[in-house]
């Protein structure tokens, strides 16, 4: 496209296609903390610009293949990114619903000051490049997942899913720049629609989320933190039920 007889930058192509989906949107934000020195009469005498990092995310609608990242516990989250070190993961967030495609959404962080490169990470995420230039598009040589059709419940239809895993980072810092870069709290989140089968109650506070199939990363121990039923004339049920896994307590039992 041309503007006034000026070359721009459209779509985003140039980004690349991650786990072999078409990538939507992508955003990188360069990102220090602040900090204002001032003299004996309240002036500024200094600027201090510390703890440099880059911001990013991705969503992309997801082509046949790929594997979906695990970015807690013993997998770690680390990944590669063209023209970027140390990338972590923060929070992976796949969605699908019904007569929609599914998507992944990718939140990390760029940590260019580590002192060593990091390691730990597993070999699905180590496969997760993003080159800088992706070249021709897959779409519509592949295919695009749809639906839901591999998460099943036996008391209704799934309308829409949301899985979502998360971890915490905490940056500890050296001389102004990020040296080490603690990363806990994983946990997992499920969010889903269903249009129920026939009238029952709703699901229970506290009660596990049982799927009949699911991610694989989903089939241990949850708890349902919220459940809701809205009903409409001429239209069925929904329940919208909230599940939260977090591995930790289950290696701790």
């Amino acid at each position: 496209m041309q503007q006034y007889g000026r070359n721009i930058v459209w779509g985003t192509a140039g980004v690349g296609n991650i786990l072999k989906g078409i990538c939507e949107n992508f955003s990188e934000t360069k990102a220090v903390e602040e900090t204002d020195e001032l003299d004996g009469v309240g002036d500024f005498a200094a600027h201090i610009l510390y703890n440099e990092r880059a911001e990013l995310s991705w969503t992309s609608k997801l082509l046949g293949g790929g594997q979906i990242p695990i970015i807690g516990g013993e997998s770690g989250c680390l990944i590669t990114v063209d023209g970027y070190t140390n990338v972590l993961l923060q929070s992976v967030t796949e969605t699908g619903g019904n007569n929609q495609p599914r998507k992944l959404q990718l939140s990390a962080t760029s940590y260019p000051d580590l002192l060593a490169p990091i390691g730990g990470a597993s070999a699905e995420l180590r496969a997760v490049a993003i080159p800088a230039s992706a070249g021709a598009m897959i779409f519509p040589k592949g295919y695009v997942f749809f639906g839901t059709p591999d998460v099943k419940l036996s008391w209704g239809m799934i309308q829409s899913y949301q899985l979502t895993q998360q971890v915490k980072h905490n940056p500890q810092s050296e001389d102004g720049k990020i040296r080490l870069v603690v990363v806990n709290g994983y946990e997992i989140t499920c969010e889903l629609e269903v249009l129920m089968f026939s009238d029952q109650a709703i699901p229970k506070i506290g009660d596990p989320l049982v799927l009949d199939t699911a991610p694989t990363l989903f089939q241990k121990n949850n708890y349902i933190k919220s459940a809701r039923k809205t009903a409409t004339l001429n239209e069925g049920a929904i329940y919208a039920v909230t599940s939260r896994w977090t591995p930790v307590l289950d290696k701790a039992a």
